[in-house]
């Protein structure tokens, strides 16, 4: 019984510390994001160019991704909006059978955008290094 007791309280008290964790870590992130989240797309200010990041156009078994979607969908919006004058489309092309920013490329395009405003990051295997590359290379242009 006593160890019983022991175990349960130890789980009690884990699970009020993960909790406590999570609810300090969105506090945190909600913080450090005001000002820079946005609901809509006249409230976003101009910026010359606009990072889009790669991922899959399809899942496995041939459906759809959602979140390829909703990222064309919304570089698409910016730059009609105006809020972008150009659009880098960051992605993987490490395989002669995937080529993300070719396909986002192809995609934008066939929304309506001058190829002229596009340009492909080769090298984005990693969100972060895009972010980085980004910041770098454009940081005195963009």
């Amino acid at each position: 019984m006593k160890y019983k007791r022991i175990i349960v309280r130890t789980l009690v008290t884990l699970a009020i510390v993960a909790i406590a964790s999570i609810l300090i870590c969105n506090a945190i992130i909600n913080n450090n994001a005001a000002g820079k989240m946005f609901t809509s797309v006249n409230s976003i200010p101009h910026n010359n160019v606009g990072l889009l990041l790669g991922t899959n156009k399809f899942l496995k078994g041939g459906y759809h991704n959602a979140y390829y979607t909703y990222r064309i969908q919304a570089a698409t919006q910016l730059f009609k909006a105006g809020k972008i004058n150009f659009i880098i489309a960051s992605g993987d092309n490490g395989r002669e059978t995937y080529n993300a920013p070719d396909q986002m490329r192809a995609d934008l395009m066939a929304d309506g955008i001058d190829s002229s405003k596009i340009f492909c990051d080769y090298a984005g295997f990693r969100t972060f290094d895009s972010m980085i590359r980004l910041k770098e290379v454009l940081g005195r242009t963009a």
